[in-house]
């Protein structure tokens, strides 16, 4: 889950806790948001049924006497199941391309076609990208993005 609140409202709070819940209640996760964005990942029981409803819940604190009738937030669920490394088309097998990018160049990396895992038109596949300098840099940008089906 990913929420981010306006630099507004992210003024107007002393604290703003994050958690996430079970259907008997049991926390699956929490955390606390120490800047105007956070990310809060949790793993889902292994052994669970099919239909497993979560409750995503939002505790603000806010530093005013009288808290505002309503904010707003935005949030981001993403439902992340195990990682399906994919074949780069043109970089022979695997799934890691080395490209020589010039500087304020760009660089096109084709992914192939792959079989949709998503249960319904409601839902979206996710491609997550990594991009380091070197294969041994520590560092490096990670991207996940929102495929939509055709």
């Amino acid at each position: 889950m990913e929420v981010h609140l306006s630099p507004e409202l992210w003024e107007q709070v002393t604290d703003f806790g994050l958690t996430i819940f079970d259907r008997d209640g049991a926390q699956l996760g929490n955390s606390p948001m120490n800047y105007d964005f956070n990310r809060l990942t949790v793993d889902l029981p292994d052994k669970r049924s099919g239909d497993y409803p979560i409750t995503a819940e939002l505790f603000p604190a806010f530093a005013l006497p009288t808290p505002p009738a309503s904010f707003t937030a935005q949030v981001r669920v993403a439902f992340i199941g195990p990682a399906h490394p994919l074949a780069l088309a043109g970089v022979g097998a695997g799934d890691t391309a080395a490209v020589a990018l010039p500087a304020h160049g760009t660089a096109v990396v084709r992914i192939p076609a792959f079989t949709s895992l998503t249960p319904g038109p409601e839902w979206r596949d996710l491609v997550r990208l990594r991009v380091m300098g070197k294969a041994e840099d520590w560092a490096s940008v990670v991207r996940t993005i929102s495929i939509s089906r055709p």
